[in-house]
């Protein structure tokens, strides 16, 4: 259903060349799993409006960060 209303993009983060031209149309994240997601990450992510997180704590999402956007 999701696909109908958004592009679906799947990114390891361990990846050690993210996809900056494909990582600044990003709106949206599901971050399945504890990789950690810190203000750099968010950084090549100017229309970021929305972290969702599966799992359990926040420890790994750099919330100041998210919070300042």
């Amino acid at each position: 259903m999701i696909e109908q209303r958004a592009e679906i993009v799947r990114w390891n983060p361990l990846d050690p060349q993210p996809p900056t031209e494909l990582l600044r149309t990003i709106e949206g994240v599901y971050n399945y799993g504890h990789y950690a997601f810190t203000a750099e990450y968010m950084d090549l992510m100017p229309d970021l409006r929305v972290i969702s997180n599966y799992g359990v704590g926040v420890d790994h999402i750099d919330l100041q960060a998210a919070q300042e956007r």
